[in-house]
């Protein structure tokens, strides 16, 4: 009975021990296009008629009345991340990052005489970034067959960097005095470096640290992740009286599987002569295996509405359907070396997997416009977290992420617009928290019935702020 249990403590290890999951690693609203209708919180699928439209509702280029080159740019001043308990009680993960990216450039014509425009962007959709790393060493009874407290070294580290790049084009085309209806096309490109590692160490209680350990135990895995796919977004524009209606759809991405190609590592080492547990050492490496990511199809709702002569209230709501459960590198498989007692069905050591359940996100923004060469914005959004942690377990894979907690954010900035230029700043701040969900790792009360590390508690406590400042830069080939 014993080692039965001993063999699915092991599992649970080789998995990944922990139910990692996605939070801003992995949301779908994490970072805004153009740096006006960020500071708008996004919700500008019915009224947009700059260069951002071919992202938030490629109709919108049908009202685009000059032709204009745009920059904008993202500064993360703070980006900090802190799991109270994260790695056992009184061991916190902390992650503070600063980082900086291009939100999208792009080039709109309009074509001259017509009611058409055509478009070209390079857009960032994703850019996150968390390394946290801790030690700790005590004194400590791991080994109860043992006279006395060990001293025990565990250490757990993780880095997760993920960014995604959009290029496309797109066309839109007023086809009544009141409609507008367009369509974008985007090739994605999605990079993730990953890597996890947690390790612990037994020493003699008496100074025999200098000396071999005792026992130890080890997880490291790690993921370099490249994908490619492609993607469509339709929309439609409609105004009727002072109401602007917008509607677009993007399509689920398909995977370019040729160009799709991953690296991938995960070793489980266990060590222990002196009490009666398993001792192993399993591995599994494979390079240029293909990968894959899927998105959800996505339907957004916009209106826009006049509250008075100089102000103007957006309000967006966006459908994301459900991604049921998908391995991302499909075709790995088991090496020989696995233990004989991991059943076929279990696939968690060679699997990383994904499963998205539907979400609703809401977005609310105020435009006033003091002149009409200087305007004031604010907003709000939401970016529930997607991740379907009912639908995934230990047995089916781990998934290269922490977080898992939903995201909200407050936006504002100010619009300059002189003669052939448009300048914006603005600001979003971003938070998230989790009370009570479960610890990554427990290093602080190691024992050697679950491999020298500790049982996971309930008591971490997540906070996520991050502070972005944005900047924008239009040229109008027009004076405006």
């Amino acid at each position: 009975m014993k080692n039965d249990t001993l063999k699915y403590l092991l599992i649970l290890l080789l998995t990944g021990t922990m139910l990692s999951g996605f939070g801003q690693e992995f949301n779908y609203w994490m970072n805004g296009v153009d740096s006006r209708s960020s500071m708008l919180s996004g919700a500008v699928t019915a009224g947009v008629n700059d260069n951002s439209a071919i992202y938030y509702n490629p109709a919108g280029l049908a009202y685009v009345e000059n032709s204009s080159l745009s920059f904008s740019s993202n500064g993360y001043f703070l980006s900090a991340l802190d799991i109270t308990n994260g790695a056992g009680e009184g061991l916190d993960l902390k992650s503070t990052m600063v980082d900086g990216f291009s939100q999208i450039f792009s080039f709109v014509q309009k074509v001259p005489e017509l009611p058409i425009s055509l478009t070209f962007a390079i857009i960032n959709r994703h850019n996150t970034k968390i390394r946290t790393s801790i030690k700790n060493d005590i004194g400590y009874d791991v080994i109860p067959s043992l006279a006395g407290d060990e001293f025990f070294i565990g250490t757990y580290r993780y880095y997760n960097k993920i960014k995604e790049d959009w290029g496309g084009f797109g066309y839109g085309k007023k086809v009544g005095p009141n409609l507008g209806l367009g369509i974008s096309t985007f090739i994605t490109y999605r990079n993730q470096s990953y890597f996890k590692s947690q390790s612990a160490d037994v020493y003699p209680g008496d100074g025999g640290i200098l000396f071999a350990p005792l026992a130890t135990s080890g997880l490291e895995e790690e993921l370099g992740y490249k994908n490619f796919g492609w993607l469509f977004i339709l929309g439609a524009s409609w105004q009727y009286n002072k109401l602007k209606f917008g509607l677009a759809v993007t399509t689920p991405r398909i995977n370019i599987g040729f160009a799709s190609k991953s690296d991938f590592k995960r070793v489980v080492e266990i060590d222990n002569e002196v009490s009666d547990t398993l001792d192993y050492k399993v591995t599994t490496w494979r390079s240029k295996v293909k990968s894959v990511y899927k998105s959800p199809l996505i339907i957004d709702i916009g209106i826009e509405y006049p509250l008075t002569k100089n102000t103007s209230l957006y309000g967006k709501i966006s459908v994301f359907s459900r991604i049921r459960k998908y391995a991302i590198l499909p075709n790995l498989s088991k090496d020989d070396d696995l233990p004989e007692f991991i059943d076929e069905r279990i696939n968690g050591f060679t699997n990383m997997m994904l499963a998205q359940k539907s979400v609703v996100n809401l977005a609310i923004a105020v435009q006033h416009h003091f002149s009409d060469k200087f305007e004031f914005i604010g907003g709000f959004r939401t970016d529930f977290n997607p991740l379907d942690r009912n639908e995934i377990n230990v047995f089916d894979g781990n998934y290269p992420g922490i977080t898992y907690w939903n995201i909200y954010h407050l936006t504002t900035g100010v619009v300059w617009r002189l003669e052939k230029f448009e300048l914006s700043i603005g600001g979003d701040y971003a938070f998230g928290f989790h009370k009570n969900t479960l610890q990554f790792v427990n290093l602080s009360e190691p024992t050697d019935e679950n491999f020298l590390f500790g049982v996971p508690n309930n008591t971490a406590n997540a906070m996520y702020n991050q502070i972005n400042i944005s900047l924008g830069l239009v040229y109008f080939f027009r004076k405006i």
